[in-house]
């Protein structure tokens, strides 16, 4: 994301982007968060709630609930009236993962909520640094296979998509790695610049300008085709590694049992949103992929996902209480 794009999100309550049209009631639309102020998540969602506000014609409010592992915003948005007035920002970790992950949260991401759409998406990347020795996965696999459980893998934390990622390339390809959990993709990847751990796997927001300028190597990309920012940097599957090629997606929710005319009313206007070519622009400048998908399209995704995760969890034995 763009230094100027970034600081607009942030400073949108604050300078009054939102518009100040109001639902019939009077009341604006809240924007539950599970993330901290100034995180990732915040700062995306707050411009999706900006550019909502234009498109709805009423105020968006966005409201941090961290803690739990997001269960303290989830259960506050299950108590909230099924009226349109508040909404969930979610993405792939949080709601696919965490409930299998982090019994405090105690939701079902599935059952209880309603699914408004996805809007955007990302993918993963296993890099490494230049003088790591390893050029490729084949040359990642090998190590590891060499050494069991001594070759050092570095993410953003435990439970967190690269840490899951890897554990599913590890059971896929019968390779140990050891995991070295950092905090936050900011701490992973200065580990991968310092050669702290021999590779690393994060999002392409993060990883893509140091790989662009030759302070680490891609060794491949977690998505079913070679992304245009990176055209000589193999899949995951033409690596050999069929299956990890998981998009990391964030999306909104609402209260159980919302009434389609609202759900169809928050879909559509999600989907304006998506159209808008600055909107697309500024996605890129992330490197995230603009995507809008329907309500139900995006409940069946979360539960393949929910199902999948849940397996995947239970076998490789991750926890974090």
């Amino acid at each position: 994301m763009q230094r100027r794009h970034l600081l607009q999100a942030l400073a949108a309550p604050a300078l009054g982007l939102h518009r100040p049209g109001r639902t019939a009631d009077g009341r604006p639309i809240r924007l539950l968060l599970p993330s901290t102020p100034g995180a990732v998540p915040d700062a995306l969602n707050r411009e999706l709630g900006r550019r909502l506000a234009g498109v709805l014609g009423q105020t968006v409010v966005v409201e941090n609930r961290p803690g739990g592992g997001g269960g303290l915003m989830a259960q506050e948005l299950r108590r909230a009236p099924a009226d349109g007035l508040t909404l969930g920002g979610t993405f792939m970790s949080f709601f696919s993962v965490t409930p299998s992950l982090v019994r405090a949260a105690n939701f079902h991401p599935v059952e209880d909520f309603s699914h408004v759409g996805t809007w955007c998406h990302g993918f993963f990347l296993l890099a490494t640094h230049p003088d790591s020795g390893l050029r490729t996965v084949a040359d990642v696999l090998a190590a590891a296979r060499r050494e069991p459980g001594r070759l050092n893998f570095g993410t953003a934390g435990v439970g967190t998509p690269g840490h899951l990622f890897v554990t599913q390339l590890s059971h896929d390809a019968d390779a140990r790695f050891n995991h070295v959990p950092y905090t936050g993709s900011a701490a992973v990847v200065l580990a991968g610049l310092r050669g702290e751990v021999p590779f690393i796997t994060d999002g392409t927001q993060f990883v893509l300008p140091h790989v662009a300028a030759g302070k680490l190597r891609a060794l491949a990309v977690m998505a079913p085709q070679r992304l245009p920012t990176l055209p000589d940097v193999p899949t995951m599957a033409e690596a050999g590694m069929a299956g990890l090629d998981h998009k990391v997606w964030h999306g909104l929710v609402a209260p159980h049992g919302l009434p389609e005319p609202e759900l169809s009313r928050l879909s559509q206007a999600l989907r304006q949103v998506c159209e808008q070519p600055d909107f697309r622009q500024w996605n890129a400048e992330g490197g995230r992929f603009t995507e809008w998908t329907t309500p139900g399209q995006m409940r069946d995704n979360v539960a393949r996902e929910f199902a999948f995760w849940a397996r995947e969890i239970q076998r490789a034995g991750i926890s974090t209480g």
